[in-house]
């Protein structure tokens, strides 16, 4: 049970990471900077995932950066 608890907690801190890149005020109107966080927060994530297999965290991470990403450039574009 434990256990459980303990990974709805790191794939909720996976998510957080990425989103709270809308916290910081100051990237609101430079856009490239936060895609290009984004876009580094995808490709780490991504890294670690191929690399050391199913992790909870950095599956958080990829999940909640591309899909943080696909709100930005939805938001941007339309």
């Amino acid at each position: 049970m434990l256990n459980f608890i303990l990974n709805i907690f790191y794939f909720t801190l996976g998510f957080l990471i990425p989103l709270s890149l809308d916290i910081v005020n100051y990237l609101d109107d430079k856009k490239m900077i936060k895609v290009s966080l984004l876009l580094i927060t995808l490709f780490i994530s991504g890294l670690f995932l191929f690399l050391n297999g199913p992790n909870i965290i950095f599956f958080g991470l990829f999940l909640s950066s591309g899909w943080k990403l696909l709100n930005f450039s939805l938001d941007y574009f339309i």
